[in-house]
């Protein structure tokens, strides 16, 4: 039930990508290894995707770009 992506002032609530990618973390922590490649399929077509260099994670170039799949602004 949970959208594909929010914008604006729901950015930091949790999105169907955000909640298959918990589930691929437990299905890896598990050795579970089919279910956690599946659920990391459901996350590719979520939209998420890295970013083209890895600092812009950090310097707030990519502070909302497709590789944040789950995150929270604390001002």
């Amino acid at each position: 039930g949970l959208p594909l992506s929010h914008s604006g002032e729901e950015y930091h609530r949790a999105t169907k990508g955000a909640a298959y990618a918990l589930l691929a973390k437990t299905h890896l922590y598990r050795q579970n290894w089919q279910q956690c490649l599946n659920a990391i399929a459901e996350v590719e077509k979520s939209g998420y995707q890295l970013l083209n260099r890895f600092e812009n994670n950090f310097n707030g170039i990519g502070e909302k770009g497709g590789e944040i799949i789950f995150a929270s602004r604390h001002d």
